[in-house]
């Protein structure tokens, strides 16, 4: 994961020059004529004057606005009554000047990411304690996240830009503000409790770009806490996608082993997709007669073959979750590693005990295969319910897969690899790999196609019968 910040240019204004009094000038640069009974001074602009005209509605210059906002050693030498007074004025103007004060609110946060004050103290530490009638709805945001960051009040900082759906960097980028400091990177660390107990996907969006300016050791921190919180991840999304990438076992530069006992135990149980090269990897072992001793030969073929007939659709996969059998899991406890496998056990019944389930989610719908004996593949329509169902929630018993109605189903009799692959293609758009054999295949003879016909008329009816699939 790529830990960048990305910051403006920034430039700080010059110091306000130091300027003699006209009257130590001499004439025509200043000074008095002879003759004149007074002179324009400038006389250092004493800041009582400046905040008299200005809260008596009189406009003031550029560089008077410049010593109201920069000179904080002239408000110390006020009173305290004074300057609190002058102080309120200035912020009072600000606020019904909406370009002058957004410069001000850009000075702050610059002024938080260097170091350094861009504008006096004074006025800094009496930023104004409500957002105005003044302000446009835009400008009460700002207002709120910058009087959060004085206060280092970071959480409602997140909450705000949160509630603006926009990453944390980029909301700081989209308004002009200096985009680093502590400050940033403060906000993204409290990520986690910013969004909501049960996070959506664009919460989840959200937290994973809060992640770019830290640390990974961070990010696994955050995560721990996440997966309390998190309870459906939407295929395919930004998250699901990171996750798949970089906290799985296959994942290529996984952080797996990073996380604590308890988080990996939820990835498994909540994330519960799998690899098809684990779901082969596991057919090698369930079709060896040598560890099946029940296993005739002709049924090591139809696994091989099954397994085969779905590698060839491999590309298309957007996610695969593996059901196991009770007396499988029993057969390979010895010869596999189930410690990393994320696949689902179900309960030892009879019942349970026919076949494994395979659940292959595509881009146009659900496939629900079983390898062995003679049940149809399923195909299901995509819904957010069936999501949950079949990726989420906890299957203890096969029959919460297969009691489901499916919309479409196809028979495993006769070269049923090509005419599954017909079937998949023409009625759900979902092709093989371009590269695998499937793809290349030709119909079968018609002497083939004539045994397949009679043995469908057998199971069915007739070769055109709706497929039953239980």
């Amino acid at each position: 994961m790529s830990n960048k910040v990305l910051a403006h240019a920034w430039f700080l204004e010059p110091d306000i020059p130091v300027m003699p009094q006209l009257s130590s000038i001499q004439p025509p640069l200043g000074g008095v004529k002879e003759g004149e009974l007074f002179s324009v001074k400038l006389d250092d602009k004493d800041i009582k004057t400046i905040a008299k005209r200005l809260k008596n509605g009189e406009r003031i210059s550029e560089v008077e606005w410049i010593i109201l906002l920069r000179s904080e050693e002239r408000y110390q030498a006020l009173s305290a009554v004074e300057r609190e007074s002058i102080v309120i004025v200035v912020w009072a103007s600000l606020v019904k000047d909406e370009l002058r004060y957004n410069k001000c609110l850009i000075k702050i946060v610059a002024g938080l990411a260097r170091g350094f004050n861009a504008i006096a103290d004074s006025l800094v530490t009496a930023f104004p304690k409500k957002i105005t009638t003044y302000q446009k709805d835009d400008t009460k945001k700002k207002t709120d996240v910058v009087r959060s960051l004085l206060q280092q009040d970071y959480l409602r900082c997140g909450r705000v830009i949160l509630g603006i759906n926009l990453p944390v960097i980029d909301w700081f980028k989209h308004y002009e503000f200096e985009v680093r400091g502590e400050h940033i990177t403060s906000i993204c660390n409290l990520a986690v409790d910013i969004i909501s107990s049960s996070p959506n996907t664009d919460e989840l969006s959200w937290w994973l770009s809060c992640q770019v300016p830290l640390e990974v050791k961070q990010t696994i921190n955050q995560l721990e806490k996440l997966l309390d919180k998190v309870t459906y991840v939407e295929s395919g999304s930004s998250f699901d996608i990171w996750i798949n990438d970089n906290y799985l076992p296959e994942s290529k530069q996984t952080y797996w082993d990073s996380l604590t006992m308890k988080a990996q135990q939820k990835l498994k149980s909540f994330y519960n997709i799998t690899s098809y090269s684990v779901v082969e990897k596991l057919f090698e072992y369930l079709r060896d007669t040598s560890i099946d001793p029940s296993l005739e030969e002709w049924e090591s073929r139809n696994l091989k073959s099954r397994i085969d007939f779905w590698s060839s659709y491999s590309n298309s996969f957007k996610k695969v979750r593996f059901i196991l059998t009770a007396r499988s899991y029993r057969l390979l406890k010895g010869s596999f590693n189930f410690d990393t496998a994320r696949i689902t056990v179900l309960d030892d019944t009879s019942q349970n005990n026919q076949s494994e389930i395979c659940i292959f989610e595509f881009d146009t719908c659900y496939v629900i295969e079983r390898f062995r004996n003679n049940f149809d593949m399923g195909v299901l329509e995509k819904t957010e319910t069936r999501d949950k169902l079949l990726f989420v929630k906890n299957i203890c018993n096969g029959s919460q897969v297969t009691g489901l109605q499916p919309d479409g189903s196809h028979d495993h009799i006769n070269d049923y690899q090509y005419f599954a692959r017909e079937y998949l293609s023409k009625t759900w758009r979902i092709r093989p790999n371009r590269d695998s054999k499937l793809a290349k295949w030709y119909r079968p003879p018609i002497e083939r196609i004539n045994t397949r016909i009679e043995k469908l008329r057998n199971r069915y009816g007739s070769a055109s019968a709706p497929r039953t699939y239980y």
